[in-house]
């Protein structure tokens, strides 16, 4: 049970953190966790705004689409050709 918790309270400190920069002085990227810079310049999301951690709506969406079949996740009932299948076993 305490690593359960431990598990749900790492999750819920990854949500809150973004990953962003600023560019310094020498015109470098400096890539932080922090909301502010030390020196109170403008920070940037250093990822697209789709990929942010805390996109509420990202889940509804995601059960929309694995509702309607519209979810672009390989099927196990999909038909290959027999000599991919065979590369598969192989691999496998």
């Amino acid at each position: 049970m305490k690593k359960q918790n431990q598990r749900n309270s790492l999750c819920e400190t990854l949500k809150k953190m973004y990953f962003q920069f600023y560019i310094n002085k020498s015109s470098d990227k400096v890539y932080t966790i922090k909301k502010k810079s030390p020196v109170n310049l403008a920070i940037q999301f250093a990822h697209p705004i789709y990929f942010l951690s805390d996109d509420k709506i990202l889940m509804r969406r995601m059960l929309l689409k694995k509702h309607f079949e519209l979810l672009s996740i390989r099927k196990q009932d999909q038909k290959y050709s027999p000599f991919f299948m065979s590369i598969i076993t192989f691999y496998s």
